[in-house]
């Protein structure tokens, strides 16, 4: 039965044909095993009937041959003529034993008789030939009796042998109809029991169906009366399957239905069905929140009336007469609620042609217009905005071709929006490095330097590249104030660097030797002692100058190569030491055995300038040390010094170009205040970082740390570890 349950009803119809055809087949193979009995009984009867012939035959031929012999020998004076006459009935008298021989061929005793018979029928046959041989008048009476004494045991033997088979013949008829009622009597009982089989298994069948089918259709009667399901029977067969679907199906929809049920009552929306003259059949209980009208108030009331919506019945009215079938549409009307206050109303509405009804949610919407003003009106201004704004704003294809432009592109470009549209890009920007303009996203928010075609005028913008979809937006900047100011700027530091650095060289070189002819004691000495250390320091500001400007233009580092910690702390400690001992400080170091990667010269020199500015604020008498410090990807420099500090606010400002403390603060000259914005620069340039720690009174502690290793060094080392995994 578990087997039979998860068969379909093809398979399960299947099965029963198979089990009736078995039936049909039983019934055949035992009709045809009855059947061939009886040919076998039949062929046997014919069989025996063929004996009985052919041993008649020869007895008829026996007999004829043995009369006319003894004819011939009672009669002297025919007994040379009837020498012919007996002898013609020999080869009948052998072809029918030979005949009677084959037919009995499986019959052991019957062979052993004709054989008997036929030494019999030779013996008589052989004396008699003698006799008509050596005796042509006649055989003596003692031959007469020899040759009776011959003949007369053939006739017995024969005579037996045809009452054996003589009384199976008459058995035979018996037989045959004993077999012919079994096989009636079978043939009889094979259509009842197929009949009671095929009408049983139709019945059972159908029942099957038509009861499963009856319990699903019960079912969908008392869902549509929403009452408890029956329990319907498991199988795995269609009927089954459909079963299965509609107790899901079922379940969902009264799951839907309870949710349907759910939104009905407890939706801020308004939910309605509407006949088609326009008046309420349902309403949901919101309506006395957002109309100020009770449900019951409204069913039967016409929807146009009650909320004066403008057109309503006619609009419902139109839908209906384009539907034939079900269908969904939106309608917008203002509405009047009962306090008189009017609101806008969107009504998603449903037409079923079946119910002939609308079924309608409609939803305030006063502040969705509102905000949907409020967008619109911002959208204009900032649209507005970027049309006056400053920056010159432009849309470029995937081609490179422009789309739109604001008014500020329009007067950089000197050209109109229409001749803009459609035009190449590369037409109105020139990359300064003679490239055409790059528009993939790796260039994006990566700011390029242009030359702006603008008719006879030359300007430039900073161009950068945002991406929208296929589309590029380009922000333009005009800058040609800020080139014009930068060549200046450039000049200003050839300037310095070629016609003030040289002259200032030579003038300390001849004030110095002119020092040295002079006394200390002499006033000419200290005057020009005050002339060098103005000349120092004016050559220290043209030198940080330049340095600040090969900053700018990243020329100020060099190549990167391994540099020991203990070698870097070395030299900037030997540079400044004698400086310090002049001064009455005292300078210690210690490093670690570090190495890192860098420009050493550039390093050393941001040391020497942390170690000047310890030396320059540090009262004399107390101790300034250099140490180093390893950790686990990095190595930290740090400076020590006893000085006043630096005031908190300054601590993250004091790294910018033209920042200092307090010139008061400083006990041996003042700085240019770009020494400390060079050395964050170096810094940076290494992937370091620099900072300082202090506490006002009780000095400071400015630190760098360099890693151990460059990025690109450390992607490497990664790529060959995952490589060797």
């Amino acid at each position: 039965m578990v087997m039979l349950a998860r068969l379909n009803i093809a398979q399960k119809g299947l099965c029963v044909v198979a089990g009736l055809l078995a039936i049909e087949l039983f019934i055949v193979v035992v009709l045809m095993l009855q059947l061939n009995a009886l040919s076998q009984s039949i062929v046997k009867e014919r069989h025996t009937v063929k004996i009985i012939n052919t041993s008649s035959f020869y007895f008829f031929y026996t007999q004829r041959y043995i009369g006319d012999f003894f004819i011939a020998a009672f009669t002297p004076k025919n007994f040379l003529e009837t020498d012919q006459s007996y002898n013609t009935f020999l080869p009948f008298m052998h072809r029918e034993l030979d005949h009677l021989r084959k037919l009995v061929a499986e019959d052991r005793s019957a062979l052993d008789q004709i054989s008997e018979i036929e030494k019999q029928e030779a013996r008589f046959r052989d004396y008699a030939e003698v006799l008509m041989t050596y005796n042509k008048k006649g055989p003596r009476p003692d031959e007469y009796a020899k040759l009776f004494d011959l003949y007369r045991p053939i006739f017995p033997s024969l005579y037996q042998l045809q009452r054996r088979y003589q009384e199976l013949e008459k058995s035979a008829p018996e037989q045959t109809a004993r077999m012919l009622d079994q096989i009636s009597g079978f043939l009889i009982l094979g259509f009842a029991a197929n009949f009671i089989a095929t009408g049983a298994g139709a019945l059972i069948f159908i029942n099957r169906i038509s009861g499963r089918i009856s319990s699903i259709a019960a079912n969908m009667e008392r869902f549509a009366n929403q009452e408890a399901l029956l329990p319907m029977e498991k199988s795995s067969d269609e009927i089954g399957q459909i079963a299965d679907v509609f107790e899901e199906m079922a379940g969902e929809l009264r799951s839907a239905l309870r949710v349907e049920k759910a939104l009905f009552f407890f939706s801020t929306d308004v939910m309605c069905s509407i006949d088609t003259r326009g008046n309420f059949i349902d309403v949901s209980p919101s309506a006395q929140e957002q109309w100020g009208h009770k449900p019951e108030d409204l069913i039967g009331q016409s929807a146009q009336v009650i909320l004066e919506l403008e057109n309503f019945d006619a609009r419902l009215l139109d839908q209906t007469m384009l539907l034939n079938q079900d269908a969904d549409f939106v309608l917008e009307s203002p509405l009047k609620r009962s306090d008189g206050r009017k609101i806008a109303t969107v009504w998603a509405v449903h037409w079923s042609r079946n119910d002939g009804s609308f079924f309608a949610c409609a939803r305030d919407c006063t502040e969705d217009k509102r905000l949907e003003e409020l967008v619109i009106a911002q959208e204009s201004e900032v649209r507005e905005a970027i049309e006056n704004m400053p920056l010159g704003i432009v849309t470029v294809d995937k081609e490179g071709n422009i789309g739109r432009a604001n008014e500020a592109a329009c007067k950089l470009f000197a050209v109109s929006q229409s001749e803009l549209t459609g035009s190449p890009i590369e037409n109105y920007l020139l990359p300064l490095g003679g490239s055409a303009l790059n528009l993939d996203h790796d260039s994006a928010n990566i700011p390029t330097r242009c030359r702006i075609e603008s008719g006879s005028q030359c300007r430039y913008g900073e161009v950068r590249l945002e991406r929208s979809g296929n589309d590029s937006l380009l922000l333009i900047e005009d800058v040609t104030e800020r080139v014009e100011l930068e060549q200046m700027k450039e000049g200003f530091v050839a300037l310095l660097g070629e016609n003030l650095h040289a002259p200032l060289a030579d003038v300390r070189r001849i004030t110095a030797n002119q020092m040295s002819r002079t006394s200390e004691s002499d006033k000419t000495h200290s005057r020009l002692k005050r002339i060098i250390l103005n000349i120092d320091r004016l050559l220290k500001l043209i030198d940080e100058l330049l340095d600040f400007e090969k900053l700018g233009e990243g020329r100020l580092v060099g190549e990167m190569a391994p540099v020991l910690v203990r070698d870097l702390v070395g030299s900037a400690f030997d540079a400044v030491r004698d400086h310090a001992e002049q001064q009455k400080l005292t300078i210690k170091m210690s490093a670690t055995d570090d190495t890192i990667y860098g420009d050493s010269h550039r390093l050393v020199q941001v040391l020497i300038n942390l170690l000047t500015n310890a030396i320059k604020y540090s009262p004399a008498g107390t101790e300034i040390r250099i140490e180093s410090l390893s950790h686990a990807d990095c190595v930290e420099l740090q400076v020590i010094d006893q000085g006043r500090g630096v005031p908190v606010h300054m601590q993250e400002t004091i790294f910018e170009p033209f920042v200092q403390t307090a010139a008061s603060d400083a006990r041996r000259g003042a700085g240019t205040g770009l020494g400390l914005a060079i050395c964050k620069q170096i810094v940076e340039h290494h992937h370091g970082s620099i900072g300082v720690r202090s506490k006002e009174g009780c000095g400071s502690t400015f630190w760098i740390k360099l890693p151990k290793e460059l990025p690109e060094d450390k992607q490497r080392a990664r790529g060959r570890a995952e490589v060797r995994r």
